[in-house]
């Protein structure tokens, strides 16, 4: 399945869907621990941003194309920062300077496998986990 494929498929309102290596992959929604903190570390984030004068965004779930097979691939962090502008009709990151994942122990192989999944520029990007 290829990302735009993926899309169209993904718009679907039940759970949180990702692209694996071409393969469609469905998650529960975040638990109200997790979502607690997704909102609290994207607010903090934003604000940091704004304070400092940056142009850029915070986005909370965003797709994520990864730059290794990009073509299959979409990932879902919980939190990311992009600088580059975007559309109205925009929908994925490709080029994000931070991801943040909040590390649930319920899915740490998922959160994982979404870390590894996600090969960003390491010049120009920083990928964090924060435990719950």
């Amino acid at each position: 399945m290829s990302g735009d494929e993926f899309l169209d498929w993904a718009s679907a309102p039940e759970g949180r869907r990702q692209l694996v290596d071409g393969v469609p992959d469905a998650t529960a929604p975040a638990g109200l621990i997790h979502g607690a903190l997704q909102s609290e570390f994207g607010s903090l984030v934003r604000n940091f941003l704004r304070a400092s004068g940056s142009e850029c965004t915070t986005i909370i779930a965003p797709g994520v194309v990864p730059r290794s097979l990009a073509e299959h691939n979409m990932r879902v962090p919980d939190i990311a920062v992009t600088c580059t502008p975007f559309g109205r009709d925009a929908r994925a990151l490709m080029e994000p300077v931070l991801i943040v994942e909040i590390l649930s122990p319920s899915k740490r192989v998922a959160t994982w496998s979404n870390v590894r999944g996600v090969h960003l520029d390491p010049q120009h990007a920083g990928y964090r986990g924060v435990a719950q």
